[in-house]
């Protein structure tokens, strides 16, 4: 009987200490976590509330996702599920969502990237428009490139890049040609080695010089009687009918800048009409010039005018009341358009054909000219790196200028009788 009960004993020690073996070191039931998320039965994080989900130990009934984008809210955490979401009742808004500017919303759910950046490349246009829910630092509206300075709403085209400097949905580039009595001829230069067959508005008087601003075309009819015809070319392939406002003498060239044309006019000298409202221009008012005037240009306080056998004018109208003496630099041609850029004067030189004058200094022109022989030079626009030439019967000639005192060879497109010349994007 002692034995058998020595036996007993025995036993129930084994059992003791075996059941302490399988606990903690201190005596504790082991922790049971089957997702290893360190929760779980007998663990001393906590209990889960399903050990079979890693993201989920207390929110088992709250983590959702309520708009089926695949992300969720309301979890514990978000090791195998995508989340969180901050609204999980619109399936486009959540992190994997590309930020959309200027809406007001927090798209990818990062407040850090909303509505950012108003103007990415400093050239004070938002990417926001006038339209949209926000404009965080109250910028111009419109830029359809925030990542480039060059790129806004009105930015100078460069023709031939397949850039949209302008921002107005096309990189096309058209040059306007005053094609006498061929009337406007409106040609596709968006490559420039390759331009596209001419539109033509019809038969003009003799259309001498152009100019284009805000959809509309400022044209120099020699005709007597004619003056400045304008002409609406905000569908560049489908120009509008000419409105005329008559002028004393023949009209050759213009410019426009500040609700005003300056028409060159042969006879009278220059004049000056109001064409704040384009279809109705107002009565012009003369200035009298001791020449024929034929091209006029105006920048930064000077005028350049392409004084016809005095060769390049140059006029300080810082005070337009009370303008400066001519300067004077002669070239061996007739003048009859003059564009200026980059510290130099492209002169359309007539028989001379191309003249290019350093004018770095406007008060003292440079005494070289370099001449580039494309014909019978009427009329010149530069655009980018190129030089756009009205010449005469041999139609528009386009010269790379991108070095100025090394000109390239001309490419021609054949045209009636090119005299002006304008070029700008669509």
């Amino acid at each position: 009987m002692k034995r058998l009960s020595l036996l007993a004993a025995v036993a129930t020690v084994l059992v003791v200490a075996f059941t302490l073996g399988c606990g903690n070191d201190d005596g504790a039931p082991a922790c049971i976590d089957n997702d290893g998320d360190t929760y779980g039965q007998n663990c001393s994080a906590g209990t889960d509330c399903d050990d079979d989900d890693v993201d989920n130990w207390d929110s088992c009934a709250s983590c959702v996702d309520g708009d089926t984008d695949t992300y969720y809210v309301g979890c514990d955490a978000y090791t195998t599920r995508n989340g969180p979401d901050c609204d999980d009742s619109n399936a486009s808004i959540n992190p994997g969502i590309t930020e959309v500017n200027c809406d007001d919303v927090d798209n990818d759910c990062s407040a850090a990237t909303m509505d950012a950046p108003p103007d990415g490349d400093g050239d004070t246009w938002d990417v926001c428009g006038a339209e949209d829910a926000v404009n965080p630092d109250g910028k111009t509206p419109g830029d359809c490139n925030d990542g480039n300075a060059s790129v806004y709403p009105g930015a100078p085209t460069v023709c031939g890049d397949g850039i949209d400097q302008d921002c107005d949905g096309s990189a096309k580039c058209y040059a306007y040609v005053a094609d006498g009595s061929g009337g406007l001829a409106i040609i596709d230069v968006s490559d420039p080695t390759n331009p596209g067959t001419p539109v033509s508005t019809g038969a003009g008087g003799d259309y001498s010089g152009v100019y284009i601003t805000e959809g509309y075309a400022y044209v120099g009819d020699w005709v007597l009687e004619s003056g400045l015809a304008i002409i609406d070319v905000s569908d560049p392939e489908n120009p509008g009918t000419p409105v005329y406002r008559v002028t004393d003498g023949h009209s050759q060239n213009v410019y426009v800048t500040g609700g005003y044309a300056y028409v060159a006019d042969e006879g009278p000298g220059l004049a000056i009409i109001s064409v704040t409202s384009p279809t109705n221009p107002g009565t012009p008012v003369y200035r009298e010039t001791s020449h024929w005037s034929w091209g006029v240009y105006v920048t930064d306080g000077y005028a350049y005018r392409a004084d016809r056998s005095s060769g390049l004018a140059i006029i300080d109208v810082s005070d337009p009341e009370n303008p400066g003496t001519p300067v004077y630099r002669d070239t061996s041609g007739a003048s009859f358009e003059v564009y200026v850029t980059g510290g130099y004067a492209f002169v359309a030189d007539g028989g001379s054909g191309l003249a290019i004058i350093d004018v770095s200094d406007p008060a003292n022109p440079g005494t070289q000219v370099i001449y580039k022989d494309i014909g019978y030079g009427s009329g010149v626009y530069v655009a980018g790196d190129y030089a756009y030439v009205g010449a005469a019967g041999n139609g528009l000639a386009i010269v790379n200028v991108s070095d100025p005192t090394n000109p390239g060879e001309p490419v021609y497109r054949d045209t009636v009788d090119a005299n002006g010349v304008y070029v700008v994007g669509d």
